[in-house]
């Protein structure tokens, strides 16, 4: 299975995993920065490919997390660069995690290709196809009615 998610919170792969091991399959989850000392349901294994997860600051006693509004309190400098940097980032950060997927992936046998959502289609698609196997293509949204041109991307069009 190939998700672009940490797999830990995403709770319709793991019933879809645990299900398949119920039905007999070996099933292994190829997942994007997916948290370090995760227990994977059993009979299912995850690797983590893409970014690694920062470690989460320790939590001290009496001490609130900050607002999430603490944001809206940035500098317009600051905003202004993230709006700019951020589909560049994305962008990098995506391609690394197909990547290092596809490397994963290759190193493993199997017998089909489950690739969830639009994101993952294309590498699922060319693992499929190198390996003469079944794609399952199993769209949890519905991504054609989302827009194609996205959000501007200044940055990418000054090339």
């Amino acid at each position: 299975m190939l998700v672009a998610t940490p797999v830990a919170n995403d709770t319709r792969v793991l019933r879809e995993a645990t299900a398949l091991v119920r039905a007999g399959h070996a099933v292994h989850v190829v997942g994007f920065g997916v948290p370090p000392g995760f227990a994977p349901p059993d009979g299912v294994t995850v690797s983590s490919a893409g970014r690694r997860p920062r470690p989460s600051r320790p939590e001290r006693p009496g001490v609130a997390a900050p607002a999430r509004t603490a944001r809206r309190a940035r500098p317009l400098w600051w905003r202004a660069a993230r709006w700019l940097l951020l589909p560049e980032h994305r962008a990098r950060t995506f391609g690394r995690w197909a990547r290092e997927a596809y490397a994963d992936a290759t190193g493993r046998t199997f017998d089909v290709v489950h690739a969830h959502d639009f994101n993952t289609l294309a590498l699922g698609d060319r693992l499929a196809r190198e390996r003469g196997v079944p794609l399952v293509y199993d769209s949890h949204e519905l991504w054609f009615g989302r827009p194609v041109v996205g959000r501007p991307t200044p940055l990418r069009d000054a090339r």
